[in-house]
């Protein structure tokens, strides 16, 4: 598992980030994240994989992720994932 996999997140199948906040996805399930409504440049959050998926995904609530209006699926399971944003053209960037 990856370290700091007790934070919380926990033990569901959907969760909705605040910013600066770090997810633990502890679910046996793959484990749904809404991005943060209304985000304001420099916002972040973090994704950690601890159910050791690869089919979690990050919802993107209106805002793009990477300038694409498209959710995305995390397919690293041992890779914890910042999302920072940056603005409505580029909204979320995973890094």
């Amino acid at each position: 598992l990856l370290a700091g996999c007790s934070p919380p997140g926990g033990n569901t199948t959907t969760v909705t980030a605040a910013p600066g906040q770090t997810l633990a996805l502890a679910n046996g399930a793959a484990t749904a994240v809404t991005a943060p409504a209304s985000p304001v440049p420099g916002n972040a959050f973090w994704v950690a994989p601890c159910n050791n998926l690869p089919t979690n995904t990050v919802l993107r609530n209106g805002s793009l992720i990477d300038g694409v209006a498209d959710d995305i699926m995390l397919t690293d399971p041992k890779r914890t994932v910042c999302f920072l944003y940056i603005n409505s053209l580029i909204g979320w960037r995973p890094l």
